[in-house]
């Protein structure tokens, strides 16, 4: 009522009428109305949506929205048609709602039949003057929209050649027949599910000579009406819903009788184990005096031992400045002599992580050092050979050095790419536990001079090897 335009005159409105037809204005606009619309129901479906059971009011207006999920489906019909099917104990006025298209169509009216004011054009001039500039401007565009136009067929066709070729000249000679070979075959079984709207029970009255004794049992039970109703009515919902009350009440009884009990035992074995300490405290010596004295304090020492090695670990493996595996790895084989793997297990295991990275940072720079000091003595032998004589004493001794010296540097290549190979797993193994690492460590400089070093000397090698095969 709050949203009706009051009457200009001020005269008291009339009041609305249930079931006559609804006019926008009564609400001062179609939105307004719709806006205090109320959802009665909602439902969704692929190709066919129903509603088991709804109930309509008297003299009440409804309105059917559907949405189409284009993500899911087709959003248009495309050339189909709606169908509604319903299925009731009254009948119903079904109509399309063309209130958006009648107010439309007013609007129109009026910008046909609107007058224009003093000193402006007519509205069928100024129209004639738009689609004369629309016309104008889309012929600019006409030569470059035809060449466009040329371009996307040779693409198509092109496309369309490729797509020939591929399913010519496939590889796959079972992907091949399937690719020519396959039908598309409609669907030859349509399966519906049809419901039975129940219908309501008549008033049962007891017969005659049931001698005042009320006999329950309905006369049609037995019938398929009563199994619609017991089915798809409020007695069979209620009897459901009452029993299914009974099982959660008993459920929740039991749990909680339950838990009681579990609560008196607990007071009861407290106030027991009390009464036990009480018992050793008066034994003479106290509880020092008692038999399990001596495995009490081992079993504490035990723990107390393991607590302390863990805790000494945990400060390795978190310290980010200490290269030297040593500690680490002293550490570690203490603390899982104390059994810390059953106490901190992803401790143990990053102190794993860590010292195969520091183990491997320190082999890694050995190798280095060692190719180096290697190839540069391997370097110093081949420049011997070259100066000395050939088929002197000493070419023949400088021809030996350099044989032992390049037998050497290949061992201290292999052993480099081994030892890089080892570092680069290590690292990336503990950076994905995100454990710290010394920052030298992770400098790239040295992996690059060593994969650098590994790449020359696997192009000298092969230098070698063409000669020897020519």
């Amino acid at each position: 009522e709050e949203m009706r335009p009051p009457n200009p005159e001020g005269a008291p409105l009339e009041p609305l009428v249930a079931g006559a037809p609804i006019n926008p204005r009564d609400y001062s606009g179609r939105r307004n109305w719709l806006s205090r619309c109320k959802k009665v129901a909602e439902t969704s479906g692929l190709e066919i949506i129903s509603f088991p059971h709804v109930l309509l009011a008297e003299a009440s207006t409804y309105i059917l929205y559907v949405h189409l999920d284009e993500f899911r489906g087709p959003a248009g019909l495309e050339g189909g048609t709606w169908l509604l099917e319903s299925f009731g104990s009254g009948s119903l006025e079904v109509g399309s709602d063309a209130m958006e298209q009648d107010l439309e169509e007013l609007v129109r009216r009026s910008w046909a039949d609107g007058t224009p004011q003093e000193g402006e054009a007519p509205r069928s001039d100024t129209a004639a003057a738009s689609r004369e500039t629309w016309l104008n401007a889309r012929s600019k565009d006409s030569e470059a929209e035809e060449a466009a136009e040329e371009e996307s067929e040779e693409k198509k066709q092109l496309a369309e050649a490729l797509e020939r070729t591929k399913k010519v000249k496939h590889p796959n000679s079972a992907i091949a027949k399937f690719l020519t070979g396959h039908a598309d075959t409609p669907a030859l079984l349509i399966q519906e599910d049809p419901y039975l709207v129940a219908p309501d029970r008549p008033e049962w009255k007891p017969s005659e000579d049931t001698d005042g004794t009320v006999d329950e049992t309905h006369a049609e039970d037995t019938e398929a009406a009563a199994v619609a109703v017991k089915a798809l009515g409020t007695e069979g919902e209620r009897e459901a819903r009452a029993e299914e009350i009974e099982l959660a009440t008993t459920r929740w009884s039991a749990a909680k009788e339950s838990l009681e009990a579990a609560k008196e035992r607990n007071a009861t074995q407290i106030q027991e184990l009390r009464q036990w300490r009480e018992e050793r405290k008066a034994v003479p010596g106290g509880v020092e005096g008692t038999s399990f004295a001596p495995t009490r304090r081992e079993l504490r020492g035990l723990l107390h031992s393991r607590m302390e090695k863990c805790a000494i670990l945990k400060v390795a493996v978190l310290d980010e400045k200490r290269t030297d595996p040593e500690p680490l790895r002293v550490a570690l084989s203490e603390a899982e002599a104390a059994g810390s793997r059953n106490y901190d297990l992803d401790l143990v295991e990053n102190a794993t992580r860590k010292l195969r990275v520091l183990d491997a940072a320190v082999s890694f720079q050995e190798s280095l050092t060692s190719m180096e000091s290697k190839a540069e003595a391997e370097a110093t032998a081949t420049a011997a050979v070259a100066a000395a004589e050939e088929g002197s004493e000493s070419y023949t001794q400088a021809k030996e050095a350099a044989t032992a010296a390049e037998e050497e540097a290949a061992a201290a290549a292999k052993a480099l790419e081994e030892s890089l190979a080892e570092f680069k797993a290590s690292i990336k193994e503990a950076s994905a536990t995100e454990i710290k690492l010394p920052p030298e460590l992770l400098n790239e400089e040295p992996m690059e001079k060593a994969a650098e070093i590994l790449k020359q000397r696997t192009a000298e090698v092969a230098e070698c090897a063409e000669p020897d095969a020519a």
